[in-house]
């Protein structure tokens, strides 16, 4: 598998697991009141299935990768989820960036990339 596309495969996976926690958060906050009727409110809500597709769309890029590269290479990628998390926070729920998760991404890209370092 060549470089393209594994970090093709990086960028779904994580991009997917992070609009689908976003649409699980989107159903929960779509439904208001908490009645007898709330659990098929969840069941019937749109933005369930979204959230449940895309997680299952994320997983199947991860199994992709992991038949092509070591465990403790794929999962720490998995880590970019945050990342994507951080930013549809910020434009879709409008919610704050400050320092702390500044720092936070930094550190995991630095993680990352060491961890991808062919040292010889």
């Amino acid at each position: 598998m060549n470089i393209f596309l594994i970090i093709l495969l990086v960028l779904a996976m994580t991009v997917c697991g992070s609009f689908g926690s976003f649409f699980f958060k989107k159903t929960i906050t779509s439904l208001i009141k908490i009645d007898k009727k709330y659990i098929i409110k969840t069941i019937l809500c749109p933005w369930l299935y979204a959230g449940g597709f895309l997680y299952l769309l994320g997983g199947i890029c991860n199994i992709l990768l992991l038949r092509q590269l070591d465990y403790s290479i794929v999962y720490p990628m998995s880590s970019l989820t945050y990342i994507w998390t951080m930013v549809l926070s910020f434009f879709l729920l409008n919610e704050q960036i400050n320092i702390k998760k500044i720092i936070a991404v930094v550190l995991i890209v630095t993680g990352i990339f060491i961890l991808n370092i062919n040292i010889s």
